[in-house]
Formats: C-alpha cells, sequence, structure tokens
C-alpha cells in the first residue's frame, strides 16, 4: 500500500515539474539589466561620454599630472610638499593605477560595443553614422590618453573579453598610427552625419527606470513603481481581446506570429475561487455565476465619460460638433431653414437645443428659424417651465407657449379614460399629444422636428411609441445619459454668458423625469431613476453588452467591482434584471428609430449598431441572471 502512495506521489510530482520551463525561464529573466546587445548604440553614449570626462580625463591622472605640473612650476603650497607623507598611501599603492586602467579600459568595452552595432547593421543601429562618429572620437581619446601615461598598452588584442585574456601590448608609435586612421573614419562619419541631416543622438542622459507595465490593447491596467524591482500582476480581459480582433481584421494572425517566436504562450487555467478565501468582493470563475474574489484591474464605473478632465473636454466638444454636423448636412439636404423642438426644461432637450443652435450657426441661419414650443401640462412645474422660457430666450429661439391641458383632457373623454387614473394611457397620452403639435407645427413652418431622446432611453425603451420617440432626425440617439450632463456642462463652462450658464447649471441640477404626473407641493413627483434605475448602472450595462457582447454574469461581476462603494450586489443585480428586460422587450421601439448621429462606438440604430429581431428572445440572458446567488 505505501508502495502505491508512494508511486502516486511521484507521479504527481513529475506533472508538476514538467510545467512549462521555458516559460519560468521567460518570467524570471531579469529585464531592469538588459544584455548589453540588445541595447541601442545612442543609448550607451551618455555613459561613454560620462566616464570620459569623469574617470578618464578628470580622474587620478589628472591630479597626478596636475601635482607634477605645480611641483615643477607652481609656487607656495602646493600638493606634494609632503610627498613624503603620502608616499606610503598613494604613490606607492599600485591600486591607484589600477583604478584608472580598470576603468577606463571598461569604458572603452562600452565605446567599442557602439562602433560594432553601427558598423555591423545590428537592428535599431543601422545608418547611425553620427553615433559612430562620436564613438570613434571617444576611442581615440581613450586610447590617445592610456599610451600618454602607460606607453605600450593593449591595443590590437584588447576588448575582446574572454577571448583573449591576456593581450599582447603594442608599440604606442604602431598605436597611433591605428589613432590617426580612426580619427579619420570618424571625421568622414560625422560629415556623413551633417549631410543626411541625421539625429540619432536625440536626448541624452537617460536612466533605465526599469518600470514594468501591463498593458490591454492600449489600456495600461497596472504599472510598477519606477527604479524598484518589483512584480505586478491584473487581470487580463481575453473575451474583450477576443471582442477586438473579431472587429478588427488587420490584426496579424496569432497562429503566424506563434510560429515567428512573435508571442509568448503562457498556459493557465480558472479555478474556482470559494468566497471566504477571496475577500469579500464579488468575482466570478470562468463558467460560474457565483462569487469568487476582486478583480485585479480597475473597471471604470462611466465607461462612455473620458474620466481625465482635458480628454473628456476634447471628447465633448467632438461629440458636439459630430451632432450638429450630421443636422446641418440634414437640413441642406432637405432644405429646411426652420426646426421645431418640444422644449421642455429637461437635459435631453436642452442637449438638442444646444447641438440645433450650433448646426444653424455653421448654416449662417438666423437662430430666429428656432422654433422652441414649451407645452405644459398636468406635471409641469414651474422650475422646468421657467428654464425652459429662459433657455430659448438666451439662445436667440423663438417661443411658442401651448398649454395642453385642455386638448389631452378632451382626448380623455374622447375614448372614455378616467382622468384620476393615473396609468400609462394617462402618461402617454400628454406625450403623444405633444408629439402632434410639434409635427403639426413643423409643417406649417416647413421645418424638421428635431428629437431629443437619448441612447439609454431607447435601450430601456423608456419612450412613448410615436411619441417622444418619434422625430424627423434625432441628435441625441446615440448619447448616453451619462454624456449627456457632461456635454451640456461643457457648453455651461465654454459659452461665456454667465446667464446662459445659469439656467444650464439648473438644468443639470433637476432631477430626470417626463413630468407626466402632477406635482407634489409644486416639486417633481415623478423621477425616472426611482422607476426604471440609476442611469449610470444603465449605461454601464448598455456598454458591455453592445461593445463587447458580454454574457450578463460578466457584466455583474465587472459593476461589482466598479460599484463597489456606491451600490450592494443586491441592488445592482435587480436593475441588471430590469435592464436585460427591458431591453429584450423594446426592441420594437428602436427598430424604427429615425435617424441620427452616431457619436461613439456604441449605438442602437437598426440601420447599423443593432439589427436585432422585434421579436428576440431574452430568455438565455434572464435564464443566467437567475442562477447568480
Amino acid at each position: 500500500m505505501k508502495k502505491n502512495i508512494y508511486i502516486a506521489l511521484a507521479v504527481a510530482m513529475m506533472g508538476f515539474t514538467a510545467c512549462s520551463e521555458d516559460t519560468f525561464d521567460y518570467i524570471n529573466k531579469d529585464t531592469y539589466h538588459p544584455a548589453p546587445e540588445v541595447v541601442p548604440a545612442y543609448l550607451q553614449l551618455s555613459e561613454a561620454i560620462m566616464n570620459t570626462g569623469f574617470s578618464t580625463v578628470s580622474g587620478d591622472l589628472a591630479f597626478y599630472l596636475s601635482s607634477l605640473n605645480e611641483q615643477n612650476i607652481g609656487v607656495g603650497n602646493n600638493q606634494l610638499m609632503k610627498a613624503e607623507l603620502r608616499n606610503s598611501i598613494e604613490w606607492a599603492n599600485s591600486s591607484t593605477f589600477n583604478n584608472v586602467w580598470s576603468s577606463t579600459y571598461g569604458n572603452l568595452l562600452n565605446i567599442q560595443q557602439m562602433i560594432d552595432k553601427v558598423e555591423n547593421g545590428v537592428t535599431g543601429n543601422e545608418g547611425h553614422y553620427d553615433v559612430l562618429g562620436i564613438a570613434q572620437v571617444l576611442k581615440v581619446m581613450e586610447f590617445g590618453i592610456l599610451t600618454d601615461m602607460f606607453g605600450d598598452i593593449p591595443y590590437s588584442e584588447a576588448l575582446k573579453g574572454q577571448e583573449c585574456l591576456q593581450p599582447k601590448l603594442d608599440a604606442q608609435k604602431d598605436i597611433y598610427a591605428d589613432l590617426l586612421v580612426t580619427l579619420d573614419k570618424a571625421i568622414g562619419n560625422l560629415e556623413t552625419a551633417v549631410s543626411e541631416k541625421l539625429n540619432n543622438v536625440k536626448d541624452q542622459d537617460l536612466v533605465f527606470g526599469g518600470q514594468n507595465i501591463i498593458a490591454e490593447n492600449g489600456t495600461c491596467l497596472v504599472e510598477s513603481r519606477r527604479f524598484i524591482n518589483e512584480s505586478i500582476c491584473a487581470d487580463m480581459d481575453l473575451e474583450r481581446l477576443d471582442s477586438e480582433r473579431r472587429r478588427m481584421s488587420t490584426f496579424p494572425d496569432p497562429a503566424a506570429a506563434r510560429e515567428e517566436g512573435g508571442y509568448l504562450t503562457v498556459e493557465f487555467s480558472f479555478d474556482a475561487v470559494s468566497e471566504d478565501s477571496a475577500g469579500s468582493q464579488d468575482t466570478q470563475a470562468h463558467g460560474s455565476t457565483q462569487p469568487g474574489g476582486d478583480v485585479l484591474r480597475y473597471v471604470d464605473p462611466a465607461p462612455f465619460v473620458p474620466r481625465d478632465e482635458r480628454q473628456r473636454n476634447r471628447r465633448c466638444e467632438e461629440i458636439l460638433s459630430i451632432q450638429a454636423m450630421g443636422l446641418k448636412k440634414r437640413l441642406e439636404h432637405t432644405g429646411c431653414h426652420e426646426a421645431v423642438i418640444g422644449l421642455s426644461g429637461g437635459l435631453d432637450s436642452t442637449l438638442a437645443l444646444l447641438v440645433t443652435v450650433r448646426a444653424f450657426d455653421s448654416l449662417r441661419i438666423p437662430r430666429s428659424g428656432i422654433h422652441c414650443i414649451t407645452m405644459p401640462c398636468f406635471g409641469t412645474t414651474d422650475r422646468t417651465y421657467n428654464n425652459a422660457c429662459t433657455l430659448a430666450g438666451k439662445v436667440g429661439a423663438k417661443l411658442r407657449e401651448i398649454n395642453i391641458r385642455e386638448a389631452v383632457t378632451h382626448h380623455f373623454e374622447d375614448i372614455g379614460h378616467d382622468m384620476d387614473k393615473h396609468d400609462v394611457t394617462y402618461e402617454n397620452s400628454q406625450a403623444r399629444e405633444r408629439t402632434q403639435v410639434l409635427m403639426d407645427i413643423a409643417n406649417e413652418v416647413g421645418g424638421l422636428v428635431i428629437g431629443t431622446g437619448d441612447m439609454s432611453e431607447l435601450a430601456l425603451g423608456w419612450a412613448t411609441y410615436n411619441g417622444d420617440h418619434m422625430s424627423m432626425y434625432g441628435v441625441n440617439g446615440s448619447v448616453p445619459k451619462t454624456l449627456v450632463r457632461h456635454l451640456v456642462r461643457y457648453y455651461a463652462d465654454t459659452c461665456n454668458e454667465k446667464e446662459l450658464a445659469d439656467v444650464l447649471l439648473d438644468v443639470l441640477d433637476t432631477p430626470v423625469s417626463p413630468e407626466l404626473l402632477p406635482p407634489e407641493d409644486g416639486q417633481i413627483s415623478q423621477k425616472t431613476e426611482d422607476l426604471v434605475g440609476p442611469y449610470e448602472l444603465h449605461d454601464f450595462y448598455l456598454y458591455y453588452i453592445l461593445r463587447y457582447g458580454y454574457a450578463p454574469a460578466k457584466i455583474y461581476r465587472l459593476a461589482i467591482q466598479a460599484f463597489k462603494s456606491q451600490y450592494d450586489r443586491e441592488t445592482i443585480l435587480k436593475w441588471l434584471n430590469v435592464f436585460y428586460r427591458r431591453f429584450f422587450s423594446q426592441q420594437f421601439k428602436r427598430s424604427c428609430l429615425p435617424d441620427g448621429p452616431k457619436v461613439g462606438s456604441v449605438a442602437v440604430s437598426p440601420r447599423g449598431d443593432l439589427r436585432m429581431p422585434s421579436d428576440a428572445s431574452g430568455r438565455l440572458w434572464l435564464e443566467e441572471l437567475e442562477g447568480i446567488k
């Protein structure tokens, strides 16, 4: 029995030791001290110049020569006044000159490597005649000083390393003759560098930082501290890489690259990790929907919005320009010089108005051709009404107020609907009445109805079919709600008009609401995010579903990591369920969306990015969600 156990242990140990030895050799390679042959010659130049100046020209040899000169022609307190006291510690100490000898030949070895790399055309050094000429001058200087000080020295057989451990001593006259030839070569190489305007020397005085970086598709996941030998680790999202490579057909064939030695293949596997052994945060093992450990990477909770302020501002300017140029083209194509916007005083209609202003300005059409229609009804509050009126006036658009309360009330009477029953009919009747008014006014003035709904609302189906869902050109159709806020904020920060900025900031501060239910004490009673969930969560879900096609369990895992300080896992899972149910059930609204500009990598247009059947079943996704505990 013991023999069987020993055999089993031996087999197991053989299995463990057989694990990719080459892989560990590669990992254990010291990248902080690269081999000389892989370092470009120009990076060795700074050290060669420094050592020549510091060790050879200004070192011990210079001290002793200056001392001799001072002894012969100097007066007063010269350095050799007390030579008898220094005799035992310096002049008679053979290590003094050994240091100079060793350091100078060590520097010459570095210089010779530079010369060999350029002369032999080593990859990355081809045609670097400027580097070659400088290195040859340094070589002549170093050997010249050595032979001046020591006479006959190793020269022709020097700098060969282990190949020649006892080089012969060359005669000084022979050394000088060859140095003059080398100097002529250096002059020729430098003249070539000047004529060809070479600049391979670049900025010198570089220090090797020894910094490790783990990057994924151009995104830095983690980096080590500089000048410290440390290991780093991060989780690579292989599914994301696979998604990108499916989209980008120019990516090189991995099989061919492996054959050419361009890839290192590391075998690994995912093992389920229990919650007890993995910390307090959720994670998901491969193929599992159960909790595990932290994700070793930063997960951005706002993937549509750049974190860096400067980059975010550039992005906002670019998106506003895309929206305005798209609308400009549609106005030119249709020959329209009028635009009609339902202005509610909310975020989306505010952004649509700002975009329309830009489009009109680029066409040199008077802003008076922009017709802002405010249509108060049962749920309109003074705050949004006043903001709508002020906003229209500040941008120079025409403002028209049409109270639809009476029209909607008559409609309820026509269809026999109880006014006190605040159901979906009560709400949608107002939305469709507003759309009817906008369409009819557009016919009256010969203009286009500008759609205001954003991509987040469309993804959730949070729009009244053939109501606010419909327009003649939807400028916000590919802008997520989280980005709408930043676009309006950017406009407020850059408009250089305080009163306009103030009203835009108040719009930003107003809760998101369709205002279809009566207010309570003059305040908005119907808040969208209380009904369908936080838009920051839904935009997060939307991004990873459409951009990378991630499964529900993986999105849940990433969301826990991204929002761990804001939402508990039950809240995240609750709204993820809501998102999937609405996303699949409301596709029929997206299947007939009006045209609009695409501003980013994710969109829900049925003509391009989301060719999804209106009756597509979400059963598989919802079943996976049900398995998450």
